[in-house]
Formats: C-alpha cells, structure tokens, sequence
C-alpha cells in the first residue's frame, strides 16, 4: 500500500501523477528508469573519456589556480574546474565541473584522488563519486543521480544509485521536477556501456514552480508518493505506479482531506 500526498494551490483535487510527470521533457516521458540512469552514467564516461582525448590530442591550452582551492584547465573544446587540493605528488578533488563548447555542463563531486595533477596524471586507485549532473546548454533542462560509485584509473565503474533527478520548464511554461528515490540499483560497466544489474525505486516527487524561479521553496502543486514498489523497466508514459487501496491526502489552500483511493 503506497502513501500518496497532494498538494494543489488551487483549490482542486489535484492531478494524478500520470498527468503530472507527462509534462516531463520528451527525452525522458517513454524512457524507462533504468536507461534514464545508464544515460547519465554513459554521460559521464563519455565525457570524461572526450576530456581526456581533448588532452592527449593536444588540445591543453592552459592551467592556473584559483583561490578558494580551485584549479581551472582549458582545453580547445572543454573547460575544467577542479576544486580541492593539488600538489604534483596527488591530488584529492571534491568536485569537477566540466563545459564543452556546446554549452552543456556536467559536474560531479565525491572523493577523487588523482596520482598528481589532475587530468595530467590518472586517477590513484578507486575513487568515489557521491553526485553526478548534466545541464544543457541555457540550463533549459538538467537531469542528476545520487548514490556511491567507485570510479577506477580506467573508468571502470560500479556501484549504487539512490536518486534519479529532473528539472526542466514544461509545457505551461513552469519549472517541474522530478525525482525518483529510496532506490538500490546496482550497475556496473564490465561488458562496457553501463548496465543496471538489479534494484527498483520506491518513492516518487513531482513539482510545479513558477518560471522564473524567484523563491525555490514556493511551490504550484506536488504529488509525492511513498511506500511503493517502482521497478526500473517503468517508464512515466506507460506505467501507473499506483495499485489500489492506497493512502491518498489531498493538501492545498482549502484544507485537506485524506481517503483510501
């Protein structure tokens, strides 16, 4: 039995979450969960694997530090942020922050630890990576995963993602977000691209905000549904998480009420 909680500004009933997340990017409405998060994941191996080439083929142009513990190199199509602590006998980042030419920006963070210099030498055993996002170029739209990767000097990758996330201006021209959390997938990327092993979500948010955002904690409506069983072959388009004779609260303005649905 899932527990469903609405909230509506208006005064109605509220949506249903089907209606709700149909509002999402058409990239994502008939993809399911589980390539949603091997894209973001082959994303980030991607892109750090055209960093590197960038490198290699001589694309370096320049490096210098910045206060705060921050290390920028450019390259002829990327520019990389680095912030932690640098020394050419190792260097341990907390975040990397990656623009390509294109305007599409991917960042993530955790614990990295290279062998010197960032970029110019590999990376010391296994790294750990808590957050990875990617956000187009005018941040028009951006998706994010949470969890616990080990990240090796080759970009061999596995672990555990928790929280798959969206936020993008819909249809009406309002910012939504999407998150799908409480998950366990396991993944790794042995036979090469990235594959989700097993693991399911189990809660899922949607909200609504005007655009542009003035106050981010001001919201239009969401619907957050808990205590389900969300499998990762579902997509927003064809599956309706919902089973019957689940918890449902409807919140707003007007009062609230709750039922069994």
């Amino acid at each position: 039995m899932a527990k469903v909680t609405i909230y509506k500004t208006d005064g109605s009933l509220g949506e249903s979450y089907m209606e709700a997340v149909s509002r999402v990017s058409p990239t994502y409405i008939n993809m399911s969960f589980e390539r949603r998060v091997e894209l973001i994941l082959n994303y980030f191996l991607d892109t750090n694997n055209a960093v590197f080439r960038d490198y290699q083929n001589g694309g370096y142009l320049k490096a210098w530090p910045i206060p705060d513990g921050q290390l920028q190199i450019d390259l002829d199509w990327y520019s990389i942020l680095y912030t932690g602590s640098f020394s050419t006998e190792g260097s341990r980042v907390t975040s990397v922050g990656i623009l390509d030419g294109a305007g599409v920006y991917t960042e993530y963070s955790g614990d990295i630890r290279f062998q010197g210099l960032p970029l110019i030498t590999p990376l010391e055993g296994n790294s750990t990576v808590t957050a990875l996002s990617r956000v187009e170029p005018s941040g028009s739209e951006g998706i994010s995963i949470l969890g616990n990767f080990i990240v090796t000097s080759q970009l061999a990758i596995q672990g555990q993602v928790e929280a798959w996330i969206y936020q993008g201006v819909d249809s009406t021209g309002k910012v939504l977000r999407e998150i799908a959390g409480g998950g366990n997938l396991v993944f790794n990327n042995n036979s090469g691209p990235i594959d989700i092993i097993s693991g399911q979500f189990t809660t899922v948010y949607v909200d609504t905000r005007n655009f542009p955002i003035v106050n981010p904690n001001v919201l239009l409506d969401y619907i957050f549904i808990e205590d389900a069983s969300i499998p990762i072959s579902s997509s927003a388009a064809t599956t309706d998480i919902l089973s019957g004779n689940d918890i449902v609260t409807l919140t707003g303005t007007r009062g609230s009420v709750a039922m069994i649905a």
